[in-house]
């Protein structure tokens, strides 16, 4: 009976560890990013509502980014409000909004500084892996703009509202992509949930066994 019990000892803790491995290698957020060089900047103001489609790829939204600069322009009030539509484009159903306060005289004045992604949290929002969803901000501050380059995502593209003219280089706007990043959780699957029960199950057989 005793080596009936360092057996099951033994096993219990290789199972636990395989399920610690396991847990922590797909528990890690995915992420979608365009971080590719930009050919401008758009005044988020004039361009209102101005954003990107993106196919989601987990379940459960943790945030979305934009790549913020700022315009020689008079600075504002600084809110940007950050509203995910389902389907592609900013006709369909509205799942969450997130307004942020940002001094954008401190925002870079030049893509030649590299990204500069800014976050809006939509922690608990969920999302049907497979389907578009479609990011798009607005700010009433003429010196806040986002950063846009030639097409680099294949899984969606650039929506605008053209106040005056549609973007340089971006007629239609198919033809170009935001620097943007969304970060999204990944699963558990299944399996995971049947390994921690087989695992209850070892333990109460532990306890029934002589010691």
């Amino acid at each position: 009976m005793l080596t009936g019990l360092r057996k099951l000892r033994s096993v219990a803790l290789s199972a636990t560890v395989c399920l610690t491995a396991l847990v922590s290698g797909i528990s890690n957020a995915a992420s979608i990013e365009n971080s590719s060089d930009p050919s401008g900047n758009a005044g988020v103001w004039a361009f209102s509502p101005i954003g990107q489609s993106f196919v989601a790829n987990g379940t459960q939204l943790q945030s979305i980014a934009f790549s913020f600069y700022q315009l020689e322009n008079s600075a504002g009030d600084g809110l940007i409000t950050m509203t995910l539509y389902s389907g592609s484009g900013f006709g369909g159903a509205v799942l969450g909004s997130e307004t942020l306060l940002i001094d954008s005289s401190t925002l870079p004045i030049s893509t030649f500084f590299g990204t500069n992604f800014i976050d809006f949290d939509f922690t608990g929002t969920s999302l049907t892996i497979g389907q578009t969803y479609t990011a798009g901000v607005s700010s009433s501050d003429q010196k806040v703009a986002v950063a846009y380059g030639p097409e680099a995502y294949a899984g969606g593209q650039l929506f605008q509202t053209p106040l005056y003219s549609p973007l340089t280089n971006c007629n239609p706007s198919s033809l170009c992509d935001l620097n943007f990043r969304v970060q999204t959780v990944v699963p558990l699957p299944a399996a995971v949930w049947l390994f921690g029960s087989a695992l209850g199950v070892m333990g109460w057989m532990r306890r029934k066994l002589p010691t």
